[in-house]
Order: C-alpha cells, then sequence, then structure tokens
C-alpha cells in the first residue's frame, strides 16, 4: 500500500503571528499567496498563522530550502509534444510503428538562488525608551515588520515587470531582466484608435489604458507559447492586473475614447458574474477574464531624448519623447517565486554596556518570476501612456 504525502509546494507554512501581523499581512500582494488562517497555543491564545499555497496561486511561496542545506533551488519545466501522434487504419498496408518514431521531450529548467537580507534599527539609551510614550521594543517590531511588507511589496512588482530593485549597499536584490518579446504589450487607446507597438519608442503621449488593451494582453496571453496559465478562482479563470493610479482614472473616465463599452457599463456586468470572487471586493473591477487591482508603486518612465534610468524600463528601448509611460503587469498563476531559506524573524541585541537596544529583522529569501528557456513563464508587462488629467 503505497501512502500518500503533500509535496512541499503545497504544503501550509507556519509564520509567527506577531511577524505576520506586521510583515505579511500589511502586503499589498499578501492576498495573491494564499490563504490564513490562525492556529492557537494551549492557551487559546494565536501563536502562529498557517499559510498555504498551491500551483494556481499568482505568487508561490517555496520552503524547500529551509528544511536543509543549499544556497539555491531549481526548477524543472517540461517543454509541451509538438507531434501529433501515430495511427493505424484498416486499409493500410503498413502497421503502426511506435518503435523509433518517439519524441524527445525538451526540459527546461529555473533556479532561485537565495540571498540574504536584513534591516536594523537602534535607540539611544535608557532615557530615550523612557521618554517615549509607546512600548519600545514592540513598536520597532512593528516598525520592521512594515517595512518588510513594504519592501517585499516592491520586489514582488519588480520581478514581475523585469526591473530590478537594489537594497542600501547596492545590491540587487532582484535583477533587471528584459521582458520576453511575447510577454511584452505597448500601446493604447488614442482618440478612439487602438494601437499596438513593440517597443517603448514607438509609443505615442496620447494611447491610454482602455479595455481595449486589456483585452489584446488577455489575448496575447491566451494564445502565447507557452500559454500563461489563468488562475482558478470563484468558479471562473481570470488573469490578475495590476495598473498604476494614473492609468486607472484614464480607464474609468474613458480618456482614451474606448469605441466599446464604457468602464461604468462594463463593470456592470462584470459585478454581476464575479461577485463570489473574494478578491473582488478588493479589485478596481473586471473586464474580459482579467481582474484589475490599482497599484501605488508601478513604475514611470518619461521619454526625454536620452537613456537614463528615469527615461528607459529597458535601455535598448528609451521611451519616446515627451511621453510618460506606465509599466502595468497581467499575471497568471505562479508569476512569482518567493522562496525562502529561513523564515523572517526577528532578533535583539544590546550595545554600549546593555545601554542600547538594537532589534533586526533577518531571512534568506529569492524573489524571481520564473523564466523557461528564455521565456517569462506567468506574466506579461504592459505599457500605456498617462494623461496629465489623472494627476500625479
Amino acid at each position: 500500500m503505497a501512502d500518500t504525502y503533500t509535496p512541499s509546494a503545497l504544503q501550509a507554512v507556519k509564520w509567527s503571528a506577531e511577524f505576520f501581523k506586521y510583515g505579511l499581512q500589511n502586503m499589498f500582494f499578501g492576498d495573491f499567496i494564499g490563504d490564513p488562517a490562525s492556529i492557537e497555543d494551549h492557551e487559546g491564545r494565536p501563536s502562529e498563522v498557517q499559510i498555504g499555497t498551491d500551483p494556481n496561486a499568482l505568487i508561490q511561496m517555496k520552503m524547500d530550502l529551509a528544511a536543509g542545506p543549499g544556497g539555491s533551488v531549481v526548477f524543472p519545466q517540461l517543454a509541451p509534444l509538438a507531434g501529433k501522434g501515430r495511427a493505424y487504419l484498416t486499409t493500410d498496408t503498413t502497421s503502426m510503428t511506435l518503435e523509433g518514431n518517439e519524441e524527445a521531450i525538451s526540459a527546461y529548467s529555473w533556479t532561485a538562488t537565495l540571498k540574504e537580507w536584513a534591516h536594523a534599527v537602534r535607540d539611544e539609551g535608557p532615557l530615550t525608551r523612557r521618554l517615549a510614550a509607546f512600548d519600545w521594543d514592540p513598536a520597532t517590531r512593528k516598525a520592521l515588520g512594515l517595512w518588510f511588507g513594504v519592501n517585499m511589496d516592491a520586489m514582488t512588482y519588480a520581478a514581475m515587470a523585469g526591473l530590478a530593485f537594489t537594497t542600501d549597499n547596492s545590491k540587487a536584490l532582484v535583477a533587471q531582466r528584459t521582458p520576453s518579446a511575447t510577454r511584452k504589450i505597448t500601446g493604447g487607446c488614442k482618440a478612439g484608435t487602438v494601437t499596438i507597438h513593440t517597443t517603448d519608442a514607438a509609443l505615442d503621449s496620447e494611447e491610454y489604458m482602455c479595455l481595449e488593451i486589456i483585452s489584446k494582453a488577455r489575448q496575447k496571453a491566451k494564445a502565447a507559447e507557452p500559454i500563461i496559465r489563468p488562475i482558478r478562482s470563484g468558479g471562473r479563470d481570470w488573469y490578475y492586473m495590476f495598473i498604476s493610479p494614473r492609468q486607472a482614472w484614464d480607464l474609468k473616465n474613458n480618456v482614451g475614447v474606448s469605441t466599446g463599452p464604457t468602464w461604468d457599463s462594463a463593470q456592470k456586468y462584470a459585478s454581476e458574474r464575479g461577485s463570489d470572487n473574494p478578491l473582488f471586493t478588493k479589485a478596481l473591477g473586471a473586464w474580459d477574464g482579467v481582474m484589475l487591482f490599482e497599484y501605488d508603486k508601478i513604475a514611470s518612465r518619461t521619454g526625454a531624448g536620452g537613456s537614463t534610468a528615469p527615461e528607459v524600463f529597458e535601455t535598448a528601448d528609451p521611451v519616446s519623447i515627451g511621453t510618460t509611460a506606465h509599466r502595468a503587469v497581467l499575471c497568471g498563476a505562479s508569476a512569482v517565486v518567493h522562496a525562502y531559506g529561513s523564515q523572517p524573524k526577528f532578533v535583539g541585541k544590546r550595545f554600549d554596556f546593555d545601554r542600547l537596544n538594537g532589534q533586526s529583522v533577518q531571512t534568506q529569501i529569492s524573489v524571481e518570476a520564473p523564466y523557461f528557456n528564455s521565456v517569462d513563464y506567468g506574466k506579461m508587462v504592459v505599457d500605456t501612456a498617462v494623461s496629465v488629467a489623472s494627476g500625479t
């Protein structure tokens, strides 16, 4: 008799309730990892929080390296078979022969490499703690937890967008990576006309986010090879798209003069069909199988005729002069991986003959977007112009 076990990728992970409260619970992207459930200790008090994830989640949480030595984890991926098989008909004079006609399977892999990541604070002595109108140690843990959540959001978005996330000491926790050609859309709606470009340099300053661009992104995701696999949620297949407040303003106010339904009419239809999805309350709305979320840290670039960092998403493709572009991201299942070598923990230390208190948060982590055979696996970037009227 064979035993049934839960693969490590599907096992729930237990986090300290304090760190979950201050860190993961305050992440914008925390809702896309898994469903938390409180774990109580023997006195009935919450001591841990259990977070489960599965291959259907947008963000995969991998704990493979937390149980033993190693600095990286390798993810295998088999390419789809291209052959159409063999058949035998009664009218044939030759038999169907499989031996010698097998198709070779192409296998690819992607490796996530761990980095040690930490931050710390220190007080100025016992008098400072005495004068403070709050309990110093819990306050510093809360501040570090919030810092962790904010920066995990920034790293998660950077991995989705193919952009770098660099620490205070100039170390790249997330490396810059140019999106695959089949995983990028540039363009928008201008005065009722939808235009799609192959470069940011061709983007017009009035080609704004619109319903048609959302549909184009979904069509490209479904037609891509390999397909960007949608997320099964609320009984339906969805893609999740993260856009900036300025892109949202242009979309809701129809600045690009979409020729299809207006945003309001589209949402009336979508809400009736998608209200059973728990994430729907957090979303701006939905259109054509895409659920939209407003994220206020979407990257922005403004073309000025050069190739400096504020002008380019990718060095070889500067945004056109006078155009401000924002990089939205459309995601399917397994768009990002959070791989941990150790769970985040708070570590305290005393200094200067125990006069000074220090507190740090420390972990070993890799935040990356999987890619196989030089193709991004679960996400697509969508670059559009934004209007001045939508504000900053």
